[in-house]
């Protein structure tokens, strides 16, 4: 398998001073595809998808990233779960004959080669949700299409079995390992869980509000709503209204321990300091900046560094690593780069490149032929793309003695 660096770009952070904690910049990847899933294995160790169909790794709390497979020309990657550095699962989603079907692989070499532990051809199971441990222990979850249910698989022997849950009427969107070995799995507002690996599913006391982002931790699960929060200290028996930030439609939320939490929020990381019975706006992306960024997705390793995913709302097709610093008391007030921007991207008619003046910039076509060519006069240069043909394109540049190039699409 051919490996491939990341070319990164490079970051200047402009701060104040200020007594709240703060999220750093610690990457942008310049690739075409928004991201999709985000994981921590442990406190250096990320691994990230992309909808385009790309799984890449970092190994130093995402300073740089290393692509470790191309699923593009195969199927659409979408979630991912290592369990250590080299052993994980991904599942990819593919359309045949207007069919959707799902595959879920293995692999124990880091992504060298991968293993299929199941596959469905028929258009029946849709996967969405994924989870496992350090074992030949996981779990999947998703949709059965056309007949309004769920369906939940765990397989202990790495896939050979699996026990599974038709659900009627829930879609799940999470599935959760707990740290007693059980599991729990729902949607917007239902909750099962099982302690025998799914052999027996119980569906546990719904909460009064529906919910968009469930974190377990121990016996005690908290809910992020539309409203507000919820909690439950004993499994779900019970459930409590609590305080927090309203108006916020969460789709992930993590913990750095019992008590302290982040979860996104419309392009902001919230903070709770009491097991989520409050939070307040830990970092807001600045939308008067042409590098803000909405955040995606938000994880937290076993040791507690924490980890923000998104990407650039000016340039879809760069995405943003944010790393959380107890340690630095400043706010990130606007991320600004100092090498290549490119927008708009797709383009269809002209194409604004913020580049170093004097640098020679080409434009390269699908079969590797240069349909043009000029050199920057100034900080910013403008290509007409109104007579190229429809189709992606590259542009390169060097940089330092360091070659880089950006996907371009060009649509009219």
């Amino acid at each position: 398998m051919k490996h491939y660096i990341v070319q990164m770009l490079l970051f200047i952070l402009i701060c104040n001073t200020s007594n709240s904690q703060t999220w750093k910049a610690t990457s942008q990847i310049d690739y075409y595809g928004l991201p999709y899933d985000f994981q921590t294995v442990n406190d250096t160790t990320l691994f990230l998808t992309t909808e385009s169909g790309l799984l890449l790794r970092s190994v130093d709390e995402g300073k740089s990233w290393l692509q470790l497979h191309n699923f593009n020309n195969e199927d659409a990657l979408l979630k991912v779960h290592f369990v250590t550095p080299t052993k994980g699962y991904v599942v990819l989603q593919s359309t045949f004959n207007n069919i959707k079907y799902s595959l879920l692989l293995k692999t124990i070499n880091g992504g060298q080669s991968w293993d299929t532990l199941f596959t469905d051809t028929s258009g029946k199971f849709y996967i969405n949700v994924l989870s496992g441990k350090d074992s030949t222990t996981v779990g999947i979850g998703g949709i059965i299409l056309g007949r309004g249910a769920g369906f939940l698989k765990i397989s202990t022997d790495d896939g050979k079995t699996w026990n599974e849950k038709i659900i009627d009427s829930l879609r799940p969107n999470y599935l959760l390992l707990n740290t007693d070995g059980s599991w729990y799995s729902g949607s917007k507002g239902r909750f099962l869980h099982t302690v025998d690996n799914g052999n027996l599913w119980n569906t546990i006391v719904t909460p009064p509000i529906i919910s968009y982002t469930v974190q377990v931790f121990g016996d005690t699960i908290i809910c992020c709503t539309h409203d507000g929060n919820i909690n439950s200290l004993d499994y779900g028996k019970t459930w409590q209204v609590v305080t927090g930030y309203s108006g916020c439609q969460s789709e992930s939320m993590a913990m750095k321990n019992s008590m302290v939490g982040f979860k996104e929020c419309n392009s902001k990381v919230l903070k709770t300091l009491n097991g989520g019975f409050a939070w307040n706006i830990n970092w807001e992306s600045d939308f008067d900046s042409t590098t803000s960024v909405i955040i995606r997705k938000v994880i937290c390793s076993k040791n507690g560094n924490c980890y923000a995913l998104g990407f650039n709302s000016h340039d879809k097709y760069r995405i943003v690593v944010l790393k959380y610093d107890e340690y630095v008391t400043s706010v990130i007030d606007k991320i600004n780069t100092y090498t290549y921007s490119i927008f708009p991207n797709p383009v269809s008619n002209i194409l604004n490149i913020k580049a170093t003046q004097n640098t020679p910039i080409v434009f390269v076509n699908e079969l590797g032929e240069t349909i043009h060519q000029q050199t920057s006069s100034n900080d910013e240069t403008s290509i007409d793309c109104s007579q190229f043909p429809n189709g992606f394109y590259v542009v390169r540049y060097v940089e330092n003695n360091i070659p880089h190039s950006h996907k371009v699409l060009v649509y009219h």
